[in-house]
C-alpha cells in the first residue's frame, strides 16, 4: 500500500504536535487539488472556497486521527468529494447568503469559466457536470460514480455521454478536430483559489488556540490565587460551626454505644439471610432444564429418549425430521429443530449451540439467558428478548429477532439490533453489522466488502450514499467498527438522519464515549 514519503510524514506529525507551520506546508500542497475538484463539481467560484475552507478546518480537527497507511492528499480528496456531493444534495452553505457574499467581496472576480471548455462544463445540470468531473478528469469508474450517486451503471454511462454530447454542442466550433472527452481529460488537475482561504482557516485556528489558552490561563490562576481574608464575624460563624460539630460527635458516639447492643444479633440474621440465598441460588443453578414437548426421537449424551430433563454438561440432540421444546425456569422455551446439537452449560442459563437451528421463545422472562455460538455470545439485552438462530455445518451463523432486543459480542466489537434487523457471524471472518431484513442485497454486499476485505474507504463511501433512515440502526453499529479516520464521515450520515441528543457532543462520540454512545442509540430506538 502506497505511502507518503518521510517529508510529508514529518510534516503531519508536527502539525499533529500543534505547529501551524507545517499545517501551512500541507495545506499549499494539497489546496489546487482540492480546490479544483470542488470548483468543477459544484461549478461556483464562492461556493468551492467555503467548502475547501470547511475541509481543511474539519482536517485540522481530524488530524491525530489520520491512519498511517492513508495518503495526506488521497485523504483530503475524499473529504472534498463526500462534502460536496453531500452539499450539492441539501443545499446548506449555498443557502447562507451572507457567507456566500463575503466570499465575492473577499476574492478577486472568478476568471476560471471564461475558458470555453471549462465553461460548458459548469454550465451542465449538476448530476452531469459531477459525472464529468469524476470520470474523465478524476479518473473515477463509471461502476464506483454508480455507486457513489446510487445509480446502475447503464444510468451513469448514459448521463455520461449526454453531457459529452452537450459539451461537444458548445465547443465543437473552438475546436472541430480534436475529440471533447480528450480535452477534458487534459484539463489540469489543480486550480489556484483566487481567494485567501488558508490565512482565513489558519486564523481560525489560531483563535480557537487562542481561546483555549485563555480558558487553561484562566483556570491556573484561579487555582492560584490565595484565599480571601476572613472578617471577625465570619471567624466567628465558623467557630460557632466548629462548637456544633463536636457537639453533634458527643452524641454519635451515644448512639454507637446504644447500636453496639444490637450488632451482634443482626449479624446472625444477616448470615442466615446469605446462607438463604446461597443455598437457593446453588439449588436453581442445578434445576434440570424440562423436555415439555417433543416430536421424532431426540437423544442426551448419546442416549435415545432417556427422560424428560437435562443437567449441566449434558449435550442434547435433535434427529432428522424431530423437534424438542426444552423449557427453563424463569426463562422460557428453547424450541430445537431437526438435527440440532444443544449443550447446557455450567453457568446458570446459559447454553451453547454446536450446530443446527434454535428458537429461543422468553417472552415474560424474569431472568437473562446467555447463548454461546460459533465465535459469538448472544446476550438478551433485556429479559424478554425472542429470536431465532442457525448454525450451519461451515459454522456459519445467522441470527434474527422476533421481538424485544438482542446483543451480540465477538472478537470484533459488540452489536445491538431489533425485530426487522438480521445479523450474521462468518466462520474465520468475523461479525458483520445488523441490516434491515428488507435491505438491498448489494447494501448487505457492501457491509461485508467493507468490513471483511479491508476497509477501503471507497466501499464505506457507497454504503454511506445507500444508506437510508431505516438503516440508522446499521449505521450506528458500524459506526463503532469503522477505522478512526473514516469515523467522521460515519458520523455525519448518522447526524443527519438520526440529530444526536443535546447531551452528547462530537468529540465524545467520535472518541465512542460510552454513555453518548448509549444517548444516541436510546434517541434512534425513538425514531425506529
Amino acid at each position: 500500500m502506497e505511502q507518503d514519503n518521510k517529508f510529508i510524514k514529518s510534516l503531519i506529525e508536527s502539525a499533529q504536535n500543534g505547529k501551524v507551520v507545517a499545517l501551512e506546508e500541507l495545506y499549499k500542497m494539497n489546496i489546487n487539488r482540492i480546490y479544483a475538484i470542488a470548483l468543477r463539481l459544484t461549478g461556483k467560484g464562492p461556493l468551492a472556497g467555503l467548502l475547501v475552507q470547511n475541509v481543511l478546518i474539519n482536517a485540522w480537527q481530524q488530524l491525530k486521527r489520520i491512519r498511517a497507511d492513508v495518503l495526506f492528499a488521497d485523504w483530503l480528496k475524499s473529504m472534498i468529494i463526500y462534502d460536496t456531493l453531500g452539499e450539492l444534495r441539501k443545499g446548506e452553505l449555498q443557502n447562507d447568503k451572507k457567507t456566500i457574499k463575503k466570499f465575492k467581496e473577499d476574492g478577486k472576480a472568478d476568471s476560471h469559466f471564461q475558458e470555453p471548455l471549462e465553461k460548458a462544463i459548469s454550465e451542465l445540470p449538476d448530476n452531469l457536470r459531477i459525472v464529468v468531473v469524476l470520470n474523465l478528469i478524476e479518473n473515477y469508474s463509471i461502476s464506483e460514480i454508480g455507486d457513489l450517486l446510487s445509480l446502475s451503471e447503464t444510468e451513469t454511462q448514459n448521463i455520461l455521454e449526454n453531457a459529452v454530447q452537450k459539451i461537444e454542442e458548445s465547443v465543437s466550433k473552438k475546436a472541430p478536430d480534436t475529440k471533447v472527452t480528450e480535452l477534458i481529460k487534459n484539463l489540469p488537475t489543480e486550480i489556484q483559489p483566487h481567494t485567501e482561504i488558508i490565512p482565513w482557516v489558519l486564523e481560525f485556528i489560531r483563535e480557537v488556540k487562542t481561546e483555549e489558552f485563555k480558558e487553561a490561563e484562566k483556570t491556573v490562576r484561579e487555582e492560584e490565587e490565595p484565599p480571601e481574608e476572613k472578617d471577625e464575624e465570619e471567624l466567628e460563624r465558623e467557630r460557632k460551626k466548629e462548637r456544633k460539630k463536636e457537639k453533634e460527635k458527643v452524641k454519635e458516639k451515644k448512639l454507637k454505644k446504644e447500636k453496639r447492643k444490637t450488632f451482634v444479633s443482626i449479624i446472625w440474621v444477616v448470615a442466615t439471610v446469605i446462607v438463604i440465598v446461597a443455598a437457593y441460588y446453588i439449588i436453581t443453578l442445578k434445576k434440570p432444564w424440562s423436555i415439555s414437548g417433543q416430536t421424532g426421537n431426540y437423544t442426551i449424551n448419546n442416549e435415545i429418549n432417556p427422560g424428560s430433563e437435562i443437567s449441566q454438561e449434558e449435550i442434547l440432540f435433535t434427529k432428522a425430521s424431530s423437534s424438542v421444546y426444552l423449557t427453563i425456569p424463569g426463562v422460557g422455551k428453547l424450541k430445537l429443530l431437526s438435527n440440532t446439537t444443544l449443550k447446557r452449560l455450567d453457568e446458570k442459563n446459559t447454553a451453547q449451540l454446536i450446530s443446527g437451528k434454535l428458537i429461543v421463545n422468553n417472552t415474560g422472562a424474569v431472568e437473562k439467558f446467555k447463548l454461546l455460538i460459533p465465535d459469538a455470545i448472544i446476550e438478551d439485552y433485556q429479559a424478554g428478548d425472542s429470536y431465532s438462530v442457525d448454525v450451519d455445518e461451515k459454522e456459519n451463523s445467522f441470527i434474527k429477532p422476533s421481538s424485544g432486543w438482542i446483543r451480540v459480542q465477538s472478537a470484533q466489537g459488540e452489536s445491538i439490533f431489533s425485530q426487522g434487523f438480521e445479523l450474521k457471524i462468518v466462520k474465520g471472518k468475523g461479525m458483520d453489522v445488523p441490516y434491515s431484513s428488507n435491505a438491498d442485497p448489494a447494501y448487505v454486499t457492501q457491509l461485508d466488502e467493507y468490513l471483511f476485505n479491508g476497509k477501503r474507504l471507497n466501499v464505506l463511501s457507497i454504503i454511506i450514499s445507500k444508506t437510508s433512515t431505516k438503516d440508522a440502526l446499521t449505521l450506528w453499529n458500524l459506526f463503532k467498527r469503522v477505522d478512526e479516520s473514516h469515523r467522521v464521515l460515519v458520523y455525519n450520515k448518522l447526524a443527519e438522519l438520526v440529530f444526536p441528543p443535546s447531551s452528547t457532543n462530537q468529540n465524545g462520540l467520535l472518541n465512542l464515549d460510552q454513555g453518548m454512545m448509549q444517548s444516541w442509540f436510546e434517541e434512534i430506538k425513538m425514531k425506529m
